[in-house]
């Protein structure tokens, strides 16, 4: 499957309010530019996010690389081979104790060991992003691997079975009954080829 350049700026999409949505509407130009080489305006809406470029600079810091480079999007948002490092997660852990209060709030450096996928980040959900969030909002959070069912709006969890009633993203890419995606917030981000998958499930739920 070759590299998605938009694959970060889908994800990040979905975390979007209404305001924002409509902006990233305007935008869906970046996709027609995917072939083409960098998305920087792509960039500049997940720079948005502090807190996934602050993981995009972790996962990046252990290998060298742009923390925009469209690998680290792909390491933290689904999984790859970027995360077999040894990570320094001190840097994150600092920037959630001054920004969230997290002190106070019974945060956690991550284990030794742990993959900075973007499934460890909702381990703090309620920390980082809504104090009052319920469990089905924080599963999903979850970069959750799925099998369309009906053109976008229904899908199966690949772990559960469990039947997830979603919406199709609004950047158009090829989707269809069967087969198997990835999803934010009950949105289809990413579609997944074997490959891709086993990686989002050694990578997003061994934490």
């Amino acid at each position: 499957m070759e590299l998605d350049l938009t694959l970060g700026f889908r994800f990040v999409w979905a975390t979007y309010d209404d305001k924002l949505h409509h902006k990233a509407m305007l935008l869906k130009e970046v996709i027609d530019r995917e072939k083409k080489g960098f998305v920087p305006v792509g960039n500049e809406i997940v720079r948005k996010k502090p807190i996934v470029s602050k993981w995009y600079e972790l996962i990046a810091a252990a290998n060298g690389l742009d923390p925009f480079d469209p690998l680290v999007a792909e390491a933290y948002w689904i999984g790859n081979e970027l995360l077999e490092r040894e990570f320094d997660f001190s840097g994150i852990h600092n920037y959630i104790m001054e920004t969230f209060n997290g002190a106070e709030r019974g945060y956690k450096m991550p284990p030794q060991g742990s993959f900075p996928h973007h499934n460890l980040h909702v381990t703090n959900y309620r920390l980082v992003s809504k104090p009052e969030a319920s469990l089905d909002e924080i599963d999903a959070c979850m970069v959750t691997p799925a099998i369309m069912e009906s053109n976008g709006i229904e899908a199966t969890h690949v772990l559960t079975g469990d039947r997830i009633t979603g919406f199709k993203n609004p950047f158009e890419f090829d989707i269809s009954v069967r087969m198997h995606v990835a999803l934010h917030r009950n949105i289809v981000c990413a579609t997944l080829d074997e490959c891709r998958q086993e990686r989002l499930l050694k990578y997003g739920y061994n934490r």
